[in-house]
């Protein structure tokens, strides 16, 4: 798991301010991801197993990406 330095931005290293930009990059496409999930609707009405719905969640974000780009 990767975690940001701490510190105001000036005071942080060039090679810190590199490291926070792809931990802060990484994360917002993982947010961006749980967001787009909690919008379909049949993940909050399935009555499937819930070790299903893991796949399942997998192969729609793998379409979105692969639509984005």
């Amino acid at each position: 798991m990767l975690v940001p330095f701490k510190g105001k931005w000036d005071k942080l290293t060039e090679d810190q301010r590199a490291h926070n930009r792809v931990v802060n990059s990484t994360c917002a496409l993982v947010e961006r991801g749980f967001a787009q999930l909690k919008t379909w609707e049949i993940f909050r009405r399935s009555r499937c197993c819930p070790t299903l719905i893991g796949p399942a969640a997998h192969a729609v974000l793998a379409l979105m990406i692969n639509d984005r780009q």
